[in-house]
């Protein structure tokens, strides 16, 4: 069978380093899948950004019952489902199935053969996108989420992928559904592979990231239930949280949080989130990046970085401003000035009096930079 390196290595069953000791092991049941799903590239061995090194069964399995690991998760393909069913009669660690599983009686039967948590991966958060990425079957999976999470209560899982084209709107309101229904929720942000359709599409950003993991974890946790989004559908409104929102979430010792980023700047942090680690990831869930096009006298291009207060700002266009390196001066000077209307607009006038500037006025500057900011 195959399984990740990181299981591997703790196992001695290969050589190599870990930066934690991980408390799940993950094994890849299947030679294959029937699916196509246009971001993963499971038969050529990948799955996300792991490796799964191959061994024999009865070397992992006993090496896995001898070991102090608290959770074996088995990550099932299309053609594997008969193996993990064999698998989990033959550890005697808690198990975790995810599959995708089209049925009741299949969720039914992996318990009854000694599964304690079964995950269903919806993946794509909308209807649309898991058509789009060749997942599919969404409204089936989502109704098969909640009915299981019915019969067995507090047993049943799904993953989300953020980064799919989804906006944040999209994700929280399906992620307020699924707790509504009692499906627990493991995020995981997207992962281009070579190799696959959708290898050169882009990683989430991290700012929007490290808001999904608040949003889960404000709803998980009954925190909070109304939110605000902007115009772009960002998420604006959220309390605080502790340390754990940005722990690979899942079921109990889910720790892959290397799964899908590299140990420098980790979207899920696997173990421990230090001080500094948990500074850093709420300034970029309360930074917003926006940009806007306004047309004046000239045209005004506008990018810019902010919170609560403008982080960096950008501006471009067709206008001209004398001396040229003036404009730089602007850009710096509105650093660190609340995002508000007129503290933007009386920095941008006493610019225009040290500068000769064709193409716009203060106000239609100043509109110009709020416009990106809704």
């Amino acid at each position: 069978m195959r399984i990740s390196l990181g299981t591997a290595i703790k196992l001695g069953l290969q050589d190599g380093g870990l930066s934690f000791s991980p408390k799940t092991a993950y094994l890849l049941i299947g030679d294959g899948c029937n699916y196509g799903c246009k971001y993963c590239d499971v038969s050529h061995g990948m799955l996300a950004r792991i490796t799964w090194p191959s061994f024999r069964d009865d070397l992992v399995l006993d090496a896995l019952n001898s070991s102090d690991f608290k959770r074996v998760c088995l990550q099932v393909t299309g053609t594997g489902m008969e193996e993990a069913l064999e698998i989990l009669e033959r550890v005697n660690l808690p198990r975790s199935v995810c599959a995708r599983i089209t049925d009741l009686e299949q969720v039914k039967l992996s318990f009854k053969r000694g599964a304690d948590t079964i995950g269903l991966a919806l993946d794509g958060v909308t209807p649309k996108i898991s058509d789009e990425i060749g997942r599919g079957g969404f409204e089936e999976t989502l109704a098969l989420l909640k009915e299981s999470a019915k019969i067995f209560p507090g047993r049943i899982w799904t993953h989300l992928i953020i980064g799919l084209g989804e906006t944040e709107r999209d994700a929280v309101e399906l992620m307020q559904e699924l707790h509504a229904a009692g499906v627990g929720i493991a995020l995981f942000a997207f992962t281009p592979v070579e190799g696959t359709e959708m290898e050169n599409f882009e990683r989430p950003s991290m700012n929007a990231y490290r808001r999904m993991q608040i949003a889960r974890y404000l709803i998980e946790n009954n925190i909070q239930r109304e939110f605000s989004f902007n115009s772009r559908d960002e998420l604006i409104n959220f309390k605080d949280v502790e340390r754990e929102a940005f722990l690979t979430s899942g079921c109990e010792s889910c720790d892959r949080g290397y799964y899908d980023s590299n140990p420098g700047d980790p979207y899920n942090f696997p173990d421990i989130v230090n001080d500094e680690d948990y500074k850093k990831a709420i300034g970029q869930a309360r930074t917003w990046r926006g940009s806007n096009v306004y047309k004046a006298g000239k045209l005004i291009r506008i990018f810019v970085e902010y919170g609560n207060y403008i982080k960096d700002v950008r501006i471009t266009g067709d206008f001209f401003v004398h001396p040229e390196e003036s404009l730089e001066g602007l850009e710096s000077s509105l650093i660190g000035l609340p995002v508000d209307k007129n503290a933007l607009e009386d920095k941008i006038k006493e610019f225009m009096k040290t500068a000769q500037v064709f193409g716009f006025d203060e106000r239609s500057l100043t509109d110009a930079i709020m416009g990106a900011v809704v």
